[in-house]
């Protein structure tokens, strides 16, 4: 049997090709390392080539979609059902190798040099366990004290909080467990499992925080719009006849005759009752309006505590229950 010169390279070109590829499964085995063999025309180059080329692997984003799906009452009392958002995560080119190494080079004939960059799996991991159990626990906290809170506000903006923590856990959770599947998931997947819940959860939150105007007295339409517009802004949904809160509303206008003309000293006061009490107070002193009679000066009243409203008082909530 005759072969040429340019079969016979090729045979023991694919031959030796056979032989490292054997050498990286034997030696460095993907169950217990990631690696990477390149080669150079230096020592160097090759050491760089299979540096990048194992670096490249991590720059990959890694997707991931987590789904949930839930019941919650609405406002309108009927049960209803949501599918969470995916949850995203990308490993970017900032991402810090873990436990990187590189084989002496080797050099392969006269111009070619061989090189492997790898990763001991377990060192690597046992490198990002802290950080992963830290960003784990943050978020763990921030889900289990919103899901333990009563008030519908309350679990809006605690799960809200979560949610942000769950960005960075699952970032980290999705790195890490590229050096081991199985340990990522046995210590940290029953919390990572709650990411994608999450969505459901700020959803029916919002669903329930509803409240219905009361008015003590008089109800002027300018100023219920302008209490609706500032606790809309502090995501209340206002105005609603079946509603988790109440907020109860007094106006006292302050009247006083005097020689002819009528006097207002107007003050405001707003209370916001949940399913726990009295969780928000609000109240305020307008300016002194006078006029000619009561209704002008009743008129006068209301405009001073619109500005009042407008003003102060979503401000004033937001800092009260801090969301």
């Amino acid at each position: 049997m005759h072969f040429s010169r340019k079969s016979l390279a090729l045979f023991f070109s694919l031959f030796s090709f056979s032989l490292f590829a054997a050498d990286i499964s034997t030696d460095f085995p993907k169950s217990d390392y990631i690696a990477q063999e390149c080669f150079g025309k230096s020592a160097k180059e090759a050491k760089s080539n299979a540096i990048t080329a194992l670096s490249a692997y991590f720059n990959t984003e890694i997707h991931t979609e987590t789904h949930a799906e839930s019941t919650f009452s609405g406002q309108n009392g009927k049960t209803q059902s949501k599918k969470s958002l995916e949850t995203k995560s990308h490993i970017t080119s900032d991402v810090v190798l873990k436990a990187l190494q590189t084989t002496k080079p080797e050099k392969r004939g006269k111009t070619e040099w061989k090189c492997i960059a790898y990763i001991n799996r377990k060192d690597a991991w046992n490198l990002c366990e802290p950080e992963l159990r830290k960003k784990c626990e943050s978020f763990y906290s921030l889900y289990k004290k919103a899901d333990s809170e009563i008030e519908p506000i309350y679990r809006l903006k605690t799960f809200s909080m979560a949610e942000k923590a769950a960005a960075d856990f699952s970032k980290s959770f999705l790195y890490t467990s590229l050096f081991s599947k199985e340990l990522t998931d046995k210590v940290f997947g029953e919390a990572f499992n709650l990411v994608g819940s999450l969505s459901l959860k700020i959803e029916s939150a919002r669903q329930n925080c509803t409240v219905q105007l009361s008015f003590t007295g008089s109800e002027p339409p300018h100023i219920k719009n302008s209490v609706i517009s500032s606790l809309s802004d502090c995501g209340f949904k206002a105005g609603s006849q079946v509603a988790f809160y109440t907020a109860i509303i007094t106006i006292d206008y302050g009247l006083l005759d005097l020689s002819g003309v009528t006097v207002s000293n107007p003050l405001l006061t707003i209370e916001l009752l949940g399913k726990s009490g009295t969780i928000y107070s609000f109240s305020a002193s307008g300016e002194r309006v006078s006029g000619i009679d009561s209704k002008l000066t009743k008129t006068k009243a209301e405009e001073e505590l619109v500005s009042l409203i407008n003003q102060k008082l979503t401000a004033d909530i937001k800092k009260s229950l801090e969301i």
